[in-house]
């Protein structure tokens, strides 16, 4: 990803005069300068990205590198027109300063004495590649100076936030259950709210998920089993690029052709949209149904999955990696509303959810739970996009 910082600093002189330094990603240091009657810094600005081509304007203060990149690029540029200061050298001083760690990440001294530019703005940049920076977040400064019969004075400078981004595997969940007798299927009505991914716009080498569901599952220490239907979002392995998707899933012992799923891209829900997804389970033939409102969507059956019985329905999110965002925020939740179930028998119930004892998060300060009613309630990310 890539930042740029933009400054003004207008400043009087006997003639005018405009230097622009714009910057992206880490941060420049420049000091411009003209001859006797040259000129005064007007404003400095940053451009940094991970390569040559991403450090490009935008209007963000912060600068995100994926984890791994072993080099970033600088892009620096200013603009020039004949003005001046009396009895000054035309001469400038470009540094960039990491301030976190105390030290000079690059800088150049120009000594020039030939006119900038008459009374016409001239661009002039440089692009250099850098090392990365070290793991964590760094304050970066640009700074700008000219000189001035021999002494650096007048100077200019921005600040920028470069942070490390990184994928934390680990799956999290949001989520309203309960342990039921023989439940054999499932609904719920799910409002479609999806949420940015981890390293989304700058690629990284762990994938990104993020998922809203009805689950008819055996929940039985050191064994699960279970159909799942909802949708959600998804970042492949070293892709920047997202898709949505509507899925089913049903999981047995982790191998063999009794375990399938169907992710589906051209289904996927529209933001800000409700549907009600259902989940019905014939043991008899070992089949799983999957409806989307009044439709069946989807099928699947395998002789394995004769004769199982089920004891726990859920409802919820998840999520792969710390920084993926559970679907909903704080202002637009992800509702889960009408949930209920159905036993062997075909009787249908409410899902009965009580506050707090029906639900759980994987940490209360990073994802919430709001209960609505017996069938209803809400979760949503505390903290979208970090």
């Amino acid at each position: 990803m890539r930042d740029v910082i933009e400054k003004q600093a207008l400043r009087a002189c006997d003639k005018r005069c405009t230097f622009v330094l714009l910057l992206a990603g880490v941060v420049f240091a420049i000091i411009l300068g003209g001859r006797a009657n040259a000129c005064h810094v007007v404003w400095v600005g940053l451009y940094v990205g991970e390569t040559e081509g991403d450090a490009t304007e935008n209007s963000d203060t912060t600068v995100t590198l994926c984890k791994g990149v072993e080099e970033y690029w600088f892009r620096v540029r200013w603009k020039a027109r004949d003005d001046g200061w009396p009895g000054g050298d035309n001469d400038f001083h470009v540094e960039v300063h990491d301030v976190t760690e105390d030290i000079s990440l690059w800088e150049d001294e120009h000594i020039e004495d030939e006119d900038p530019g008459d009374t016409q703005q001239e661009v002039n940049e440089v692009n250099s590649p850098a090392e990365a920076l070290e793991e964590g977040v760094h304050t970066l400064r640009a700074e700008a100076k000219r000189r001035d019969v021999g002494e650096w004075v007048d100077s200019d400078d921005s600040t920028v936030t470069v942070v490390d981004k990184e994928c934390t595997p680990g799956y999290r969940y949001v989520r309203a259950s309960s342990f039921v007798s023989l439940p054999d299927g499932i609904t719920g009505t799910i409002m479609t709210r999806y949420g940015n991914l981890c390293c989304e716009s700058c690629g990284g080498d762990a994938n990104g998920s993020q998922a809203a569901w009805v689950n008819l599952q055996k929940n039985t220490i050191g064994f699960t089993q279970w159909g799942q239907l909802g949708y959600g979002k998804q970042r492949d392995e070293g892709a920047s690029t997202t898709y949505a998707f509507r899925y089913w899933e049903v999981e047995g012992t982790g191998v063999g052709n009794y375990d399938r799923d169907r992710y589906a891209p051209e289904s996927a829900p529209i933001y800000g949209t409700t549907h009600t997804y259902k989940i019905k389970f014939d043991k008899t033939e070992g089949k799983w149904d999957f409806y989307v409102g009044a439709s069946l969507w989807a099928s699947f059956d395998h002789t394995w999955w004769g004769g199982k019985q089920f004891n726990y329905v859920a409802w919820g999110g998840e999520i792969k990696n710390i920084e993926d965002d559970m679907p909903g925020t704080s202002s637009l939740r992800c509702s889960f509303t009408g949930c209920g179930y159905w036993d062997e028998g075909g009787d249908y119930y409410d899902a009965g959810f009580t506050n707090p004892g029906s639900y759980f998060t994987s940490d209360f300060t990073e994802w919430g739970w709001a209960h609505v009613s017996g069938t209803a309630f809400d979760i949503w990310d505390k903290n979208p996009g970090q």
